[in-house]
């Protein structure tokens, strides 16, 4: 994948030694990200690229192989994800691979490259480190021709590293052994297959040893090579699989090192027997393919896979991946990319070696994102992209036209979307716009479609929105602009209709509806419109191209009308038309995209013409600057930060190449260029590679952190793109934000920046950019209130600052109102059954608690008639205590001393003697009433007599009976205070029964 234009002036062999270099086969275009990796500049070409810690001061520093340079670039990390300037050190020409080892054993971390076209027929070279960041001059070893690729290993176990080198010139693996003193032994050769590309060192049939697999380019095989632990290895075994590189990893825990192979269209794991052979290909992940690090990128313990794109391939943990990838970049293409956490916070980040002998860092967030675009899946063709806040959340969220209707996702306010709904509207929506059409204060939606009509959606406010009312237009509308054309202060649209050469005016009702089109004929099948002011009137006037290679200015009459079009010569092919001041003037200037010729025997190249506006209505001449591609769409902002107002372009046209035995071959770029405006009408151009057809762009902030970001939409891949803008340029703010009280919280900012308190720190800053909204949060810890902000902020709710300078804001935490409650030990310690004991209850008010608490009581063991307590109620005053007596109650029984023996047997006597006296007596029908009453009496006397002394047949004197009172023992009493809001105490004393 190296530089695609050196590989056609080369011989087929040198092609092919290149075309495995990774990813030519792979690459269809430079790839990258906008205004997010941050580049460090090399020299050369850089091919590899591989981490170590070359300083010995716990940070990682970076290598990288620089082709066409003749050297390797090294860059010292700083340990917080940004490195120091590099430096270059001579190898032998034009490195492609660079590999990392101790070879000489001094603690201090050495070089090897391969090198492919050095004149003695193909070499490694050794660069000795000096542990301090720098090396000693390089050693050459001969290896054979077309030394490609370079792997390290311990190939005979005496704990001193080998080299293994991809020798495509003799079909060969070569074998350094290491002496131990960076030094090594004479090439051992290994025969492999058909112009071996990479290698792969693990063992794979776990015997301890270290075995070799081999891509090979031109017999679409892998070798492998068991290794017998001393150096030498058994015949390759070829697996019959096309692959142009490995890299090797257990991919599903199983404790076997697996296979990553991948091709020109898809990424493959072959699973590892453990016997040195493979299971067939299990997983495929396609698009842009390639792979040349593993790792945990986003958290979940399961080996994911990255590439050079760069694009990542999220692993299950079963040994297959995720077949939608995650699409990533740098500023220009890439050829390599490897991992390692480069800023130190535990999560695993990117680094690309650059074709322009630059590295890209990519740091990552942990959840298998990265500091850079992120792309979400649409349906079929979209065609356009629009962002605003469509559910009043305060997040960006974005609209797509697509080729099924119109597709809304909502944004989360960290730059990442959820899809909301597909809506219907006309025929193939080609264009789409924002703006309250109603004037509810609501975003509402209008799109342009194929069918001679737009569509408006009415926003409901929550991202949803109603059936679409369709209004008819002139000819195959192909695009939609908003804005009052006769001053009464409700939006109109206007299209620019491509096939009757005519705009179509549409005057809103300030309702939601339009009057009949009006048309006026304009040039020659106009494609893009654009409103402003340009003569300084207030009233809106137009500027439209068309394909005559020009752009007309219609002033508006404040009426609805407009006066004749003057028109302006553009580059060739206009295709948009974007409206900005460029040059500070106060007046608006026009920006126009052009196409050019692609043909090589005819070429013009693409670019932008710039129109600065005389500030009476007319325009200069324009002046044209590249887009860094062929620009499609346009939108105009502020990126970096400086005031002037810059262009963000969709690069998504074609481009030709004449290729040495193809001839012309086209392609379609696949950027997007930054325009950075200078505030004088010109422009410095950057390019970012996306790896996608761009077709429309959009501006909007969509992490809310003040800096404008960029969507792109894709027909060719079905997708939008997101593009975070991570200028240094924009002017910063400090917010400072201190918890007090002596309570526990959270403070947290929409957007993020300020988490203070969730670790314990009790003071926190951050910095926004200026003039950006920012919306504080506090949360009490369990167990604490919120009392209010201070300084800065005020009230008991959210605060929001306006970043107009800096800030100071404290967050006040108080303990949650409570009481505490103390029981003293119950007097007398121990009683007898039928007596009290009383304990003192003291309650302190805590964080001014004045309520009623109650207490009650529980006992165990649980008996019959247990101790019991009094109910009382004590009320603290707020910041004291109060006391009160609890009394404890013991029951007693209902005769507590039996009688004694003699009482006893006296009773037992005369008992039955009683009766046997009733019972001979004659009865009381012998007697008279006297008699009778007598008898009566006597037989009422027995039996109260039985009832009362009976129990007392057989006591003792001197023993308790207690069946009828609380039982002798020990009785854990808990003591059971509530109050109000659900606060809730307990404690326990000890009572003894005796």
């Amino acid at each position: 994948m190296f530089n695609c234009n050196r590989l056609g002036q080369k011989i087929r062999i040198k092609q092919l030694v290149i075309a495995l270099l990774i990813l030519y086969y792979l690459t269809p275009a430079c790839y990258s990200q906008f205004l997010v990796a941050p580049q460090y500049a090399g020299g050369g070409s850089s091919q590899v690229v591989a981490v170590g810690d070359f300083n010995n001061d716990h940070h990682l520093d970076v290598v990288t192989a620089n082709a066409g340079g003749g050297n390797l670039g090294v860059w010292l990390g700083n340990g917080d994800g940004t490195f120091q300037t590099s430096h270059q050190y001579n190898s032998a020409e034009d490195p492609l691979w660079v590999v990392v080892a101790d070879f000489n054993r001094d603690g201090k971390l050495d070089l090897a490259a391969s090198n492919y076209t050095d004149l003695n027929g193909g070499t490694v070279s050794i660069l000795l480190g000096n542990g301090d960041g720098t090396f000693q001059p390089h050693v050459d070893y001969l290896v054979g021709p077309w030394s490609v690729s370079l792997a390290v290993g311990d190939f005979n176990g005496d704990q001193i590293p080998d080299l293994a080198a991809a020798v495509s010139g003799t079909n060969s693996v070569a074998l350094l052994i290491g002496n131990g003193d960076g030094t090594f032994q004479g090439h051992r050769d290994l025969t492999v297959g058909n112009f071996p590309s990479m290698i792969a060192v693990a063992d794979f049939n776990i015997d301890g040893h270290m075995d070799l697999a081999v891509t090979n380019l031109n017999d679409s095989t892998i070798s492998i090579l068991l290794g017998n632990g001393d150096g030498t290895f058994q015949a390759s075994a070829n697996i019959p699989v096309r692959a142009y590189g490995l890299l090797s990893d257990d991919m599903n825990d199983d404790g076997r090192f697996d296979l990553v192979i991948w091709d020109c269209c898809s990424v493959t794991v072959l699973l590892s027997k453990g016997n040195g052979a493979f299971d067939s290909r299990v997983a495929a992940a396609g698009e842009l393919s390639g792979a040349t690090t593993i790792g945990d990128f986003n958290g979940d313990g399961k080996k994911d896979v990255a590439n050079a794109f760069v694009v990542l391939f999220l692993g299950k943990g079963d040994g297959t991946l995720n077949l939608a990838p995650e699409r990533w970049g740098t500023q220009t293409g890439t050829n390599w990319a490897t991992s390692g956490d480069f800023n130190e916070d535990g999560r695993l980040d990117l680094v690309t070696a650059d074709e322009g002998g630059s590295i890209s860092v990519l740091i990552g967030n942990g959840n298998g994102s990265f500091q850079a675009d992120v792309t979400y899946g649409t349906l079929p063709g979209p065609t356009a992209v629009a962002s605003t806040d469509f559910n009043g959340d305060g997040f960006s969220d974005v609209a797509v036209g697509t080729g099924s209707g119109l597709e809304v996702f909502l944004g989360n306010g960290d730059s990442t979307l959820t899809f909301k709904k597909n809506n219907a509207v006309g025929d193939y929506p080609v264009a789409v716009i924002t703006a309250d059409f109603n004037q509810d204060g609501k975003a509402d939606l209008v799109t342009a479609n194929v069918n001679n009509s737009v569509s408006l959606l009415l926003g409901v406010g929550d991202g949803t929105f109603g059936t679409h009312a369709d209004f008819a237009t002139g000819s195959d509308p192909v695009s939609v602009a908003a804005g009052d054309l006769n001053g009464d202060g409700k939006l109109d649209l206007i299209t620019a209709n491509a096939k009757d050469n005519s705009i179509s005016i549409l005057l809103g009702d300030g309702h939601g509806s339009f009057q009949s089109k009006k048309d006026l004929t304009l040039g020659t099948s106009p494609l893009s419109l654009a409103v402003g002011d340009f003569n300084g009137d207030k009233k809106v006037d137009l500027a439209a191209v068309h394909s005559g290679d020009a752009v007309s200015v219609l002033l508006g009459n404040g009426d609805g009308t407009f006066q004749p079009a003057a028109d302006y010569p553009t580059g060739l092919d206009p295709r948009f038309v974007a409206v900005g001041d460029f040059d500070h003037n106060g007046f608006d200037d026009l920006a126009v995209a052009f196409e050019g010729n692609p043909n090589p025997l005819s070429y013009i190249a693409p670019g932008v013409s710039i129109f600065i506006n005389r500030g009476s209505g007319s325009f200069l001449a324009h002046s044209d600057v590249s887009a860094g591609g062929v620009p499609l769409a346009l939108a105009v902002s502020d990126f970096d930060g400086d005031g002037n107002s810059d262009l963000a372009a969709a690069d998504g046209g074609k481009y030709c190449r004449i290729l040495p035995f193809e001839g012309v071959k086209c392609y379609w770029d696949t950027s997007f260029g930054v325009l950075l405006g200078r505030g004088n009408g010109t422009f410095k151009v950057l390019s970012y590679f996306t790896g996608l057809k761009a077709n429309s762009v959009y501006v909007s902030d969509l992490n809310r952190d003040g800096r404008p970001d960029v969507v792109l939409s894709a027909a060719e891949s079905s997708s939008v793109n997101l593009f975070l803008n991570n200028s240094k340029g924009f002017r910063e703010l400090l917010l400072s934000v201190s918890l007090a009280g002596g309570g526990g919280g959270v403070v947290t900012s929409s957007p993020v920046g300020i988490n203070c308190g969730s670790t314990g720190q009790i003071a926190c800053t951050a910095n926004f950019v200026s003039g950006l909204s920012i919306t504080l949060t506090a949360v009490a810890a369990p167990g604490s209130v919120f009392t209010g902000w201070a300084e800065d902020c005020s009230g008991t709710s959210t605060c929001t600052l306006t970043m107009n300078s800096d800030h100071n804001v404290s967050a006040a935490f108080q303990p949650m109102p409570d009481f505490s409650f103390t029981v003293s030990m119950p007097t007398p310690a121990a009683v007898a059954a039928g007596q009290s004991a009383t304990s003192t209850i003291t309650v302190d008010s805590l964080s001014g608690f004045n309520d009623m608490v109650s207490f009650t009581c529980s006992v165990s063991p649980a008996v019959m008639l247990p101790p019991t307590c009094s109910g009382i109620s004590l009320t603290p005053p707020a910041g004291n205590s109060v006391t009160g007596t609890l009394t404890i109650q013991t029951s007693a029984p209902a005769l507590s001393q039996s009688l004694g023996w003699q009482t006893g047997a006296f009773f037992a006597l005369w008992l039955p003697m009683a009766g046997m006296m009733l019972a001979f007596a004659p009865t009381p029908s012998k007697y008279g009433r006297y008699q009778q009453r007598l008898f009566v009496g006597l037989s009422m006397l027995l039996v109260l007599a039985v009832l009362l002394l009976l129990p007392a047949c057989g006591g003792d004197n001197s023993k308790q009976h207690g069946g009828l009172g609380t039982p002798s023992g020990n009785y854990t009493i808990t003591i059971n205070a509530t109050a109000p809001g659900g606060l809730r105490h307990s404690t326990t004393l000890m009572l003894k029964v005796q």
